[in-house]
């Protein structure tokens, strides 16, 4: 089938779209393994589930805005999109998950939650 320029377009947009998506559940698992300390099992049913999600998304991206058309400039979307993200947002987004758990930390070492973790930390 004879694909339009304007078409590609959009679906060079839509992938692109799609890999910032990615980009955004790997920072989304990257901070789950930072936060929790997973062991190698846990791991790897995590990695397991983030690979199933963006499977999920890429098809979902291929088949909506492409009839399931997969074209190199489809797959240099995908890698785009997420490279954009990682490189530009990523560092933000990780920079504010910080400051979050180190009031949380703050939190937690005051007040009532810190006195109902010494009842049963003995």
């Amino acid at each position: 089938m004879l694909m339009a320029t304007v078409n590609q377009g959009y679906v060079f947009l839509c992938t692109v779209g799609a890999g910032v998506a990615m980009g955004v559940l790997y920072d989304g698992v990257r901070i789950m393994r930072r936060t929790l300390h997973l062991g190698r099992v846990l791991t790897f049913l995590l990695d397991l589930v983030y690979w199933a999600v963006v499977l999920a998304v890429a098809l979902f991206a291929v088949l909506y805005a492409n009839e399931g058309e997969v074209r190199p400039f489809t797959i240099l979307g995908f890698a785009l999109g997420c490279a954009l993200y990682l490189i530009g947002f990523s560092p933000i987004v990780l920079g504010i998950w910080r400051g979050v758990m180190a009031v949380a930390r703050k939190i937690a070492g005051f007040g009532p939650i810190a006195a109902i973790r010494k009842i049963f930390s003995k």
